[in-house]
């Protein structure tokens, strides 16, 4: 028996021809088509919950390295997340969702809280009046 052409097959259709010699050099073929299709959603884990302390009367900066997503046929389809990284997050807890679709249209999402409190006393100045 004898494999000649034997390999990995990109996405899409392919024909594949079998052709057979027997010792007497009779011979016979057959096609036949092979689909490779990706049906498989990226694989995609988003990083734990956050909580930040509030920086200012709207909220926080929130700078958030974006989950990887891995897939079998693209590698690396790229990520995106909302609200992105950057964004200013109000006080309380948000929830952020990233999704990645691959180039066959398969999407995974994930998501996480980022969650802003506000722990610091205020500061007090005392205005001396002159008074006693």
């Amino acid at each position: 028996m004898h494999r000649l052409g034997v390999g990995i097959l990109e996405l899409g259709a392919h024909l594949i021809v079998c052709t057979v010699t027997d010792a007497t050099g009779n011979e016979a073929t057959c096609e036949f088509t092979v689909t490779v299709v990706d049906s498989v959603a990226p694989d995609l884990v988003c990083p734990p919950d956050m909580t930040v302390e509030c920086q200012f009367p709207e909220g926080a900066v929130v700078n958030y390295d974006l989950p990887i997503a891995n897939d079998a046929c693209d590698g690396q389809p790229p990520v995106e997340c909302v609200p992105p990284p950057g964004s200013t997050f109000p006080l309380g807890s948000t929830e952020v969702t990233c999704s990645s679709t691959d180039r066959s249209g398969n999407q995974i999402q994930c998501s996480f809280l980022i969650t802003v409190v506000d722990t610091t006393p205020p500061d007090l100045v005392c205005v001396d009046t002159g008074e006693e």
